[in-house]
């Protein structure tokens, strides 16, 4: 939730925090199952796709705007889903950690 909470707060994220999100999550597989685990690695492998749009937007020249126009549009959708998961993983992380029996 808390990288959920950056993406919300920046519509970014900077690689030290899909770091931090690796290391807070490597024991996942272990703990809550390969459904979780297989989850956590798409929020980090989406994670990574947002930072390097953010890269190219950033730093990259282009060729056209038609280049800049469609990773501005990639980095849009990508911020989207990470909006949409925080109803996701609330769901998800519900089924795994509830304490009713």
């Amino acid at each position: 939730m808390n990288l959920l909470a950056v993406v919300m707060r920046t519509s970014n994220v900077q690689m030290g925090d899909l770091i931090k999100f690796l290391q807070d999550t490597n024991q996942s597989y272990f703990l809550l199952g390969k459904d979780i685990s297989d989850y956590l690695t798409e929020i980090y492998e989406k994670g990574v796709d947002l930072n390097c749009r953010c890269e190219m937007i950033h730093d990259s020249t282009f060729q056209n705007d038609e280049e800049r126009t469609c990773c501005i549009k990639e980095k849009t959708e990508l911020v989207k889903w990470f909006y949409h998961q925080l109803t996701v993983a609330r769901e998800k992380f519900a089924k795994q950690i509830s304490l009713d029996s």
